[in-house]
C-alpha cells in the first residue's frame, strides 16, 4: 500500500490568503487480513491478503503560487482499499515460478482549499494494478558448478499524476485559454529483464540484460511556463559483472 497518499505535489492555492499558524496530528486506521500458506512440503507458497485504509488530516507541503512560501497543512482525506496475491512454486529441482499481483483503489473524500484534489478523485502516483512474474531454470549442478538463467517481468498500471485536467496556456495574440493535459495520466508500462548467473564456490559470474524492451514511459512529469521535464527508466542496459568473496 501506498506511503504517501498526497505525494509531495505543489498545488494551486489561490484562495489562501497566509498560511495556518498551526497544523494537526494526522490521524491513520488500517485493517488487513491475509493467509500465508505453504503446499507440497513447501514446494509452493501461496499468500493473500486485503486491507482498508482510513486517513484524516493529511499533513501536505502546500506552496504559494504568487510567492512561493511553503508551508504545512491538514488538506483533507483519503481511504485505500486493495488487495495482494503472491505466489511461489518449486517444480522438480531446477524450475522454480513466481509472482505477485496488486490492486489498490483510492479515493479522496475530503479536501480543502490549499490544493486541487476534489472529492473522488484517486490518490496521486497510485496506480489501480501492478504486478510480477519470474520464471528461473537451474541446468547446471555439477560439483562446484552452478548455472542458472532467469526472466523477470514487471507491470505497472496507469496512474493519476495531477489533479487538474487543464493546463493554462498562452496564445500567441496574448489571450489566456486551457486545454487538456496530456501528463494528467501517466500510462501503464512493462518492464522485461533477463540475467544468466554461473558460479563457482565463492566466485559468481552474471550476464545480465536489464530492460529488454527498452521501454521508456515518461516518470516525475515537471512542468512551468516555457518549460517541462521528465524522468524515465534506465534504456535496455547490457552487462557483465563478476563478484568473489575471501
Amino acid at each position: 500500500m501506498p506511503i504517501s497518499l498526497f505525494a509531495t505535489q505543489i498545488f494551486s492555492a489561490w484562495e489562501i490568503g497566509r498560511a495556518p499558524e498551526v497544523y494537526q496530528s494526522d490521524d491513520l486506521w488500517t485493517y488487513e487480513i491475509g493467509s500465508k500458506n505453504e503446499f507440497g512440503n513447501g514446494h509452493s507458497v501461496i499468500n493473500a491478503a486485503v486491507y482498508y485504509t482510513d486517513w484524516k488530516n493529511i499533513q501536505q507541503q502546500v506552496t504559494l503560487p504568487t510567492c512561493a512560501i511553503a508551508f504545512t497543512e491538514n488538506v483533507g482525506a483519503a481511504t485505500v482499499k486493495g488487495a495482494e496475491l503472491s505466489a511461489v512454486s518449486t517444480v522438480g529441482s531446477a524450475i522454480t515460478v513466481g509472482g505477485g499481483v496488486s490492486y489498490t483503489a483510492t479515493r479522496i473524500t475530503e479536501s480543502t482549499a490549499a490544493v486541487s484534489a476534489q472529492v473522488g478523485q484517486e490518490v496521486l502516483d497510485t496506480p489501480k494494478w501492478t504486478g510480477n512474474s519470474y520464471a528461473k531454470y537451474e541446468f547446471l549442478q555439477a560439483a562446484a558448478w552452478r548455472a542458472s538463467v532467469r526472466a523477470d517481468y514487471e507491470y505497472h498500471g496507469a496512474n493519476l499524476r495531477q489533479f487538474n485536467s487543464l493546463f493554462g496556456v498562452t496564445y500567441p495574440n496574448g489571450a489566456l485559454g486551457a486545454i487538456r493535459d496530456a501528463t494528467q495520466i501517466q500510462g501503464a508500462y512493462h518492464v522485461v529483464s533477463i540475467n544468466l548467473n554461473v558460479s563457482n564456490g565463492t566466485t559468481r559470474y552474471r550476464l545480465y540484460v536489464d530492460n529488454l524492451t527498452d521501454t521508456a514511459p515518461y516518470l516525475d512529469f515537471r512542468r512551468a511556463p516555457g518549460f517541462s521535464a521528465s524522468t524515465t527508466l534506465r534504456p535496455r542496459t547490457i552487462g557483465i559483472s563478476v563478484n568473489t568473496s575471501f
